[in-house]
């Protein structure tokens, strides 16, 4: 059984890079790994928009069309959030409004997305409300398909 302070340390390790299996880094198997994937980096900030945006990205990775990736590590300079989303094919950036919190934090990290997508450029108002239209979630699901192509 794993205890909490092996999990503290492998997040650590993790965190660093370190070696753990097979003589790769964690950090140098994902960048392997995702040489040939679409990464998506939502920006799911506290309003109807930033939910939407979270919402389009999951549909997307069930579709198998990409991964969601960690905002908040990069955001937060996590030197292997930073390593695997620049070794990302496309790094496809969704922001829910014209602030563009998600697009401002990945390039303070040193990313620069591919593709970079604002929701209320497709008609779609920000409210503090937490709800939203389905329907407006799957228009944005569906203009991100097209941008990807």
């Amino acid at each position: 059984m794993t205890g909490v302070s092996e999990c503290r340390t492998r997040s650590r390790m993790e965190d660093r890079g370190t070696s753990c299996t097979k003589g790769l880094t964690v950090g140098e198997k994902n960048v392997a790994a995702l040489r040939e994937v679409v990464v998506f980096y939502p920006c799911g900030g506290g309003s109807n928009v930033g939910l939407m945006t979270t919402e389009a990205v999951r549909i997307l990775v069930k579709e198998k069309r990409g991964k969601m990736a960690c905002l908040a590590g990069v955001g937060g300079h996590v030197p292997t959030m930073i390593l695997n989303a620049n070794a990302a094919s496309k790094v496809v950036c969704i922001d829910g409004c014209p602030i563009q919190c998600a697009r401002k934090s990945l390039e303070h990290a040193g990313v620069k997305p591919h593709v970079s997508v604002v929701a209320t450029d497709i008609g779609v108002r920000k409210e503090y409300e937490l709800e939203y239209e389905w329907a407006k979630v799957e228009r944005l699901a569906q203009i991100l398909r097209e941008i990807l192509g």
